[in-house]
């Protein structure tokens, strides 16, 4: 998989146009999720925007038995 790289300008313009988007469209969540990983930032930036709270959500997919291997 070919992987794409983004400039913080772009970065920033994309998760405004994003909020841009959510309000445009009507529709006013009452919070925003931010998965963690990589997907908190975005979030924290969309709920600054529309004023709305954030929560992280953690998820892990690990495929391990809860036992430490040596």
């Amino acid at each position: 998989m070919k992987k794409k790289s983004y400039s913080w300008r772009e970065y920033n313009k994309l998760v405004a146009d994003l909020a841009r988007q959510i309000t445009n469209s009507g529709w006013r969540p009452d919070y925003i999720v931010g998965i963690t990983r990589g997907g908190l930032l975005p979030a924290t930036m969309i709920s600054h925007y529309l004023n709305i709270p954030c929560h992280a959500l953690g998820v892990s997919l690990r495929d391990h038995t809860g036992q430490e291997s040596n």
